[in-house]
Protein backbone atom coordinates (compact mmCIF):
# COMPACT_ATOMS: atom_id res chain seq x y z
CA UNK A 1 0.00 0.00 0.00
CA UNK A 2 1.20 3.64 -0.57
CA UNK A 3 0.64 6.59 1.28
CA UNK A 4 0.75 10.35 0.46
CA UNK A 5 2.93 12.85 3.15
CA UNK A 6 2.59 16.00 2.80
CA UNK A 7 4.92 18.61 4.49
CA UNK A 8 4.02 22.48 4.19
CA UNK A 9 5.64 25.77 5.65
CA UNK A 10 4.44 29.27 5.68
CA UNK A 11 7.46 32.16 5.72
CA UNK A 12 5.72 34.33 8.45
CA UNK A 13 8.64 36.64 8.43
CA UNK A 14 12.02 36.49 5.94
CA UNK A 15 15.19 38.39 7.34
CA UNK A 16 17.41 37.33 4.49
CA UNK A 17 18.66 33.94 3.98
CA UNK A 18 16.11 30.79 3.18
CA UNK A 19 15.57 28.02 5.37
CA UNK A 20 16.89 24.55 4.50
CA UNK A 21 14.97 21.03 5.12
CA UNK A 22 16.02 18.09 5.40
CA UNK A 23 13.33 15.07 5.94
CA UNK A 24 13.47 11.63 7.51
CA UNK A 25 11.46 8.74 8.45
CA UNK A 26 14.03 7.73 11.79
CA UNK A 27 17.18 7.06 9.96
CA UNK A 28 15.71 6.84 5.91
CA UNK A 29 16.22 10.03 4.39
CA UNK A 30 13.66 11.34 2.00
CA UNK A 31 14.18 14.43 0.90
CA UNK A 32 15.92 18.10 1.47
CA UNK A 33 14.63 20.99 -0.14
CA UNK A 34 15.15 25.04 0.93
CA UNK A 35 12.06 26.76 1.45
CA UNK A 36 12.25 30.25 -0.35
CA UNK A 37 8.62 30.07 -2.20
CA UNK A 38 6.45 29.02 0.73
CA UNK A 39 3.29 31.93 0.95
CA UNK A 40 0.06 31.60 3.38
CA UNK A 41 -2.95 30.72 1.76
CA UNK A 42 -4.48 34.13 0.21
CA UNK A 43 -8.13 32.93 0.85
CA UNK A 44 -10.67 31.97 3.41
CA UNK A 45 -11.51 28.29 4.03
CA UNK A 46 -14.85 28.35 3.16
CA UNK A 47 -16.97 25.81 4.70
CA UNK A 48 -18.52 23.53 2.06
CA UNK A 49 -21.59 21.66 3.00
CA UNK A 50 -21.83 19.90 -0.47
CA UNK A 51 -19.00 16.85 1.42
CA UNK A 52 -20.91 13.78 1.88
CA UNK A 53 -19.37 13.88 5.42
CA UNK A 54 -21.43 16.64 6.27
CA UNK A 55 -24.86 14.98 5.64
CA UNK A 56 -24.22 12.18 8.08
CA UNK A 57 -26.07 12.14 10.88
CA UNK A 58 -22.94 10.90 12.74
CA UNK A 59 -21.15 14.10 12.43
CA UNK A 60 -20.82 16.71 13.96
CA UNK A 61 -18.67 20.18 13.17
CA UNK A 62 -18.61 23.74 14.96
CA UNK A 63 -21.98 25.82 14.09
CA UNK A 64 -23.43 23.00 13.11
CA UNK A 65 -26.75 23.93 14.98
CA UNK A 66 -27.17 26.98 12.76
CA UNK A 67 -26.24 25.57 9.01
CA UNK A 68 -28.13 28.68 7.39
CA UNK A 69 -24.71 30.56 8.74
CA UNK A 70 -21.85 30.98 6.25
CA UNK A 71 -19.30 30.21 8.22
CA UNK A 72 -15.52 30.86 7.66
CA UNK A 73 -12.79 28.47 8.49
CA UNK A 74 -10.58 31.01 9.91
CA UNK A 75 -6.67 30.59 10.63
CA UNK A 76 -3.87 32.64 10.76
CA UNK A 77 -1.85 30.78 8.60
CA UNK A 78 -2.37 27.88 6.70
CA UNK A 79 0.78 26.95 3.66
CA UNK A 80 -0.45 27.69 0.15
CA UNK A 81 1.59 24.51 -1.14
CA UNK A 82 2.97 21.24 0.59
CA UNK A 83 5.81 19.26 -0.41
CA UNK A 84 3.79 15.91 -1.75
CA UNK A 85 6.03 12.74 -1.15
CA UNK A 86 4.52 8.86 -2.14
CA UNK A 87 5.93 6.24 0.51
CA UNK A 88 5.76 2.93 0.14
CA UNK A 89 4.18 1.38 3.20
CA UNK A 90 7.40 -0.91 3.92
CA UNK A 91 9.49 2.71 4.29
CA UNK A 92 6.53 3.61 7.13
CA UNK A 93 5.33 0.07 9.28
CA UNK A 94 6.51 0.06 12.81
CA UNK A 95 8.83 2.97 12.03
CA UNK A 96 8.83 5.95 15.17
CA UNK A 97 8.98 9.18 14.03
CA UNK A 98 8.65 11.66 10.98
CA UNK A 99 11.79 13.93 11.33
CA UNK A 100 12.49 17.71 9.62
CA UNK A 101 15.58 19.14 10.33
CA UNK A 102 15.78 22.45 9.86
CA UNK A 103 18.97 24.55 9.56
CA UNK A 104 17.48 28.67 10.12
CA UNK A 105 20.16 30.81 11.63
CA UNK A 106 18.84 33.86 10.27
CA UNK A 107 18.72 36.65 12.60
CA UNK A 108 20.61 40.09 13.29
CA UNK A 109 21.46 38.77 16.61
CA UNK A 110 24.31 41.16 18.43
CA UNK A 111 25.16 41.31 21.84
CA UNK A 112 22.50 39.63 23.38
CA UNK A 113 19.94 41.22 21.26
CA UNK A 114 17.96 40.42 18.59
CA UNK A 115 15.26 42.38 16.18
CA UNK A 116 15.09 40.44 13.04
CA UNK A 117 14.73 36.62 11.76
CA UNK A 118 13.44 34.55 9.35
CA UNK A 119 10.19 32.82 11.12
CA UNK A 120 8.28 29.90 10.48
CA UNK A 121 4.46 27.68 10.43
CA UNK A 122 4.14 24.36 9.54
CA UNK A 123 1.91 21.57 8.46
CA UNK A 124 1.93 17.90 8.22
CA UNK A 125 -0.54 15.26 6.88
CA UNK A 126 -0.17 11.27 6.14
CA UNK A 127 -2.84 8.76 4.73
CA UNK A 128 -2.71 6.11 2.36
CA UNK A 129 -3.34 7.59 -0.83
CA UNK A 130 -6.66 4.75 -1.08
CA UNK A 131 -8.49 6.80 1.48
CA UNK A 132 -7.98 9.98 -0.45
CA UNK A 133 -11.47 9.26 -1.63
CA UNK A 134 -13.05 9.12 1.30
CA UNK A 135 -12.48 13.12 1.25
CA UNK A 136 -14.26 12.97 -2.17
CA UNK A 137 -17.50 13.10 -3.14
CA UNK A 138 -18.51 9.22 -3.04
CA UNK A 139 -16.17 8.87 0.01
CA UNK A 140 -19.38 7.52 2.14
CA UNK A 141 -18.67 4.45 -0.11
CA UNK A 142 -15.02 3.03 1.58
CA UNK A 143 -16.34 4.64 5.45
CA UNK A 144 -16.27 1.05 7.12
CA UNK A 145 -13.29 0.42 5.76
CA UNK A 146 -11.44 3.48 6.78
CA UNK A 147 -13.80 3.30 10.07
CA UNK A 148 -12.15 -0.17 10.83
CA UNK A 149 -8.43 0.58 9.44
CA UNK A 150 -8.16 4.52 11.41
CA UNK A 151 -10.88 4.99 13.93
CA UNK A 152 -10.15 3.62 17.48
CA UNK A 153 -13.00 1.20 18.55
CA UNK A 154 -14.59 3.81 21.07
CA UNK A 155 -15.48 6.03 18.56
CA UNK A 156 -18.08 3.69 18.12
CA UNK A 157 -21.23 5.66 18.85
CA UNK A 158 -23.26 2.53 20.86
CA UNK A 159 -20.14 1.97 22.81
CA UNK A 160 -19.18 5.28 23.53
CA UNK A 161 -22.45 6.01 24.81
CA UNK A 162 -24.18 3.73 26.34
CA UNK A 163 -21.73 1.01 26.79
CA UNK A 164 -24.73 -0.75 28.89
CA UNK A 165 -27.11 -0.49 25.99
CA UNK A 166 -29.78 1.35 28.66
CA UNK A 167 -29.64 4.35 27.17
CA UNK A 168 -31.42 5.80 24.40
CA UNK A 169 -30.00 9.19 22.52
CA UNK A 170 -29.40 10.62 19.28
CA UNK A 171 -25.77 9.84 19.52
CA UNK A 172 -26.00 5.91 19.13
CA UNK A 173 -26.08 5.13 15.63
CA UNK A 174 -25.58 1.02 15.26
CA UNK A 175 -22.59 0.16 13.61
CA UNK A 176 -21.31 3.68 13.21
CA UNK A 177 -18.31 5.71 14.27
CA UNK A 178 -18.83 9.32 15.83
CA UNK A 179 -16.81 12.02 13.33
CA UNK A 180 -16.48 15.57 14.90
CA UNK A 181 -14.90 18.26 12.09
CA UNK A 182 -12.30 20.74 13.49
CA UNK A 183 -10.37 23.09 11.84
CA UNK A 184 -8.43 24.91 14.45
CA UNK A 185 -8.10 23.59 17.78
CA UNK A 186 -9.50 22.53 20.98
CA UNK A 187 -11.14 24.48 23.23
CA UNK A 188 -12.69 24.30 26.82
CA UNK A 189 -15.70 26.63 27.75
CA UNK A 190 -14.76 29.15 24.65
CA UNK A 191 -10.73 29.10 25.72
CA UNK A 192 -8.46 27.99 23.35
CA UNK A 193 -6.02 24.67 25.16
CA UNK A 194 -4.62 23.29 21.68
CA UNK A 195 -3.62 23.56 18.26
CA UNK A 196 -5.60 20.79 15.85
CA UNK A 197 -6.14 20.53 12.72
CA UNK A 198 -7.91 16.44 12.49
CA UNK A 199 -6.94 13.54 10.77
CA UNK A 200 -5.00 12.89 8.51
CA UNK A 201 -2.80 16.13 10.07
CA UNK A 202 -0.17 15.26 12.97
CA UNK A 203 -2.30 15.59 16.05
CA UNK A 204 0.94 16.39 18.18
CA UNK A 205 4.11 18.26 16.89
CA UNK A 206 7.27 18.83 18.57
CA UNK A 207 10.19 21.61 18.21
CA UNK A 208 13.27 19.91 19.61
CA UNK A 209 11.85 17.61 22.15
CA UNK A 210 9.10 20.30 23.51
CA UNK A 211 5.13 20.74 22.33
CA UNK A 212 5.26 22.97 19.63
CA UNK A 213 2.24 24.97 20.25
CA UNK A 214 3.42 28.56 19.08
CA UNK A 215 1.63 29.84 15.61
CA UNK A 216 5.34 30.37 14.50
CA UNK A 217 9.05 29.43 15.44
CA UNK A 218 12.37 30.39 14.66
CA UNK A 219 15.73 28.95 14.66
CA UNK A 220 17.57 25.93 13.58
CA UNK A 221 16.32 22.51 15.04
CA UNK A 222 13.73 19.84 14.95
CA UNK A 223 10.89 19.13 14.06
CA UNK A 224 9.25 15.43 15.18
CA UNK A 225 5.96 13.61 14.83
CA UNK A 226 5.46 10.11 16.23
CA UNK A 227 4.13 7.23 14.10
CA UNK A 228 1.74 4.51 15.24
CA UNK A 229 1.15 1.56 12.98
CA UNK A 230 -2.63 0.38 14.33
CA UNK A 231 -3.31 -3.51 14.58
CA UNK A 232 -4.61 -2.96 11.33
CA UNK A 233 -1.34 -2.43 9.75
CA UNK A 234 -2.32 0.43 8.90
CA UNK A 235 0.08 3.67 9.60
CA UNK A 236 -0.88 7.67 10.65
CA UNK A 237 0.55 9.93 12.88
CA UNK A 238 -0.36 9.05 16.57
CA UNK A 239 -4.07 10.55 16.62
CA UNK A 240 -3.38 10.07 21.31
CA UNK A 241 -6.68 8.30 20.55
CA UNK A 242 -6.97 7.83 24.55
CA UNK A 243 -5.82 11.21 25.65
CA UNK A 244 -8.74 12.39 23.30
CA UNK A 245 -11.50 10.01 24.84
CA UNK A 246 -10.75 10.84 28.29
CA UNK A 247 -11.06 14.53 27.36
CA UNK A 248 -14.46 13.97 25.58
CA UNK A 249 -15.78 11.89 28.65
CA UNK A 250 -15.12 14.28 31.11
CA UNK A 251 -16.52 16.87 29.01
CA UNK A 252 -12.89 18.57 29.13
CA UNK A 253 -13.12 20.16 25.36
CA UNK A 254 -16.38 22.13 24.09
CA UNK A 255 -16.72 19.83 20.59
CA UNK A 256 -19.13 17.00 21.08
CA UNK A 257 -17.60 13.52 20.74
CA UNK A 258 -16.22 11.84 17.84
CA UNK A 259 -12.48 10.87 16.35
CA UNK A 260 -11.22 14.43 15.24
CA UNK A 261 -11.11 14.69 10.98
CA UNK A 262 -9.79 17.82 9.73
CA UNK A 263 -12.05 20.28 7.50
CA UNK A 264 -9.40 21.83 5.43
CA UNK A 265 -8.76 18.38 4.22
CA UNK A 266 -12.02 17.99 2.63
CA UNK A 267 -11.57 21.80 1.20
CA UNK A 268 -8.55 20.30 0.00
CA UNK A 269 -9.58 17.51 -2.05
CA UNK A 270 -13.09 18.83 -3.31
CA UNK A 271 -10.79 21.76 -4.81
CA UNK A 272 -9.02 19.00 -6.77
CA UNK A 273 -4.91 19.49 -4.92
CA UNK A 274 -5.20 15.99 -5.11
CA UNK A 275 -6.80 14.54 -8.71
CA UNK A 276 -2.85 13.43 -9.36
CA UNK A 277 -2.97 10.81 -7.09
CA UNK A 278 -6.56 10.55 -6.24
CA UNK A 279 -7.25 7.42 -8.42
CA UNK A 280 -3.76 6.42 -9.06
CA UNK A 281 -3.18 4.34 -5.72
CA UNK A 282 -0.65 2.24 -7.33
CA UNK A 283 1.50 5.03 -8.84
Amino acid sequence: MKYLLGIGFVVTQKYKKDPIVRVSIDDRFVDEFTVSESPDYDKNWMLDFDPWVYKAPFTDWDNHKRPWVKYRIKDSVFPKKFNLYVIDEAHLKYKKQLIIDITNSDSNYTNGFMTKSTLLDFRTFLLPLKYLKFFYHDGYKIRKDFNDNIIHDEFNSERYFDPAGKVDNNFKIADEKRYYMVHDGLYENKHFIKRIEGYPFAYDVFWNGKPLQTLQFGGSGKLTMNLLTKASGTVLFDPKDEEILKMQKEKRVDQSPGFYISQKFFSMVHLNMFDKYLYNENL
